[in-house]
């Protein structure tokens, strides 16, 4: 190939790139409008709502407390396991994320 037909070829590229680019993606604006119906916003609400109940069964099972526990005994189970990690500051910051996400949870579902 020569110089001409290299740099006719990258810029042909470059234009064809540049017409997509300017053209409407029909795959990310369709289901912007197919999830405004009502019975998609519906469905959308109760993924949301399993998606946080199965992630906070998986939180309170990290630290080991039931589902309807109190804020006291959320506070002294995280406070016993961190005592039992000891120095490793990787699993203290996950039992407190885990903590964090389950006070956060609970706060959402008292403004809802």
């Amino acid at each position: 190939m020569t110089h001409a037909m290299c740099t006719a070829n990258a810029s042909g590229t470059a234009l064809q790139m540049a017409a997509a680019a300017s053209r409407p993606n029909k795959k990310t604006s369709l289901p912007e409008l197919l999830n405004k119906l009502p019975w998609n916003a519906e469905r959308e609400k109760q993924r949301e709502a399993r998606r946080l109940r199965l992630e906070s069964a998986k939180l309170h099972r990290e630290l080991g407390i039931a589902p309807d526990a109190t804020f006291e005994e959320i506070t002294d189970a995280t406070n016993v396991l961190i005592a039992r990690v000891g120095g490793d500051v990787k699993k203290r910051v996950k039992i407190e994320i885990a903590k964090d996400k389950i006070m956060q949870i609970r706060l959402n579902e008292r403004l809802a």
